[in-house]
């Protein structure tokens, strides 16, 4: 029997799963056996996200852990989901993470790799801090070429500038087709 299923049927915290270790404790508490818990299909997304959100106490994702194999598959799958999908709050994250290391990795997602940028950025007199993505692939580029670009103030410069200019560039892009021959 799951403990923390028998404190979802019978609406309360699921931190008390600390005091209910056997099917015995849950028998006195509720005063009769619940049998087999079951929820309807309808039920059962609204459930794992119950148990999304109470991952922040330690105690939870413990006892989720250990009653991980007697969960129906349907309810692991929507937990995992639930859980990849982000949106919930720091301790909410940390007790996914904690379960996730607790059933050896398996039911997390890889770790978003994503490369990003911080931008300090003053908005109305207020300073805020942007993160944005950077792909991998312009970045590459642009440092491989970088000896290749045109400075930011080529359009202020006078035509014989911007022509002393051009040639140079050619010339280094000449030499670097011929490097990777």
């Amino acid at each position: 029997m799951s403990v923390i299923l028998t404190l979802l049927r019978w609406n309360q915290p699921l931190h008390r799963c600390k005091e209910f270790k056997t099917e015995e404790d849950l028998v006195k508490e509720f005063g009769r056996r619940s049998g087999g818990v079951s929820f309807s299909e309808r039920e059962v997304r609204n459930v794992a996200r119950r148990i999304v959100s109470a991952l922040s106490q330690t105690c939870v994702a413990e006892q989720v852990a250990k009653e991980w194999g007697s969960l129906p598959s349907m309810l692991q799958r929507y937990i995992m989901q639930i859980g990849n999908e982000g949106g919930h709050s720091g301790n909410v994250g940390k007790g996914f993470a904690y379960l996730d290391q607790l059933l050896g990795g398996t039911i997390r997602r890889a770790p978003d790799t994503d490369v990003t940028e911080r931008r300090l950025r003053v908005y109305d007199g207020v300073l805020i801090s942007e993160r944005h993505r950077i792909d991998p692939a312009r970045a590459r580029a642009q440092a491989l070429y970088a000896n290749t670009e045109r400075p930011a103030n080529y359009d202020s410069l006078s035509k014989r500038e911007k022509k002393q200019i051009d040639r140079e560039l050619t010339l280094a892009r000449k030499e670097m087709r011929q490097q990777k021959r």
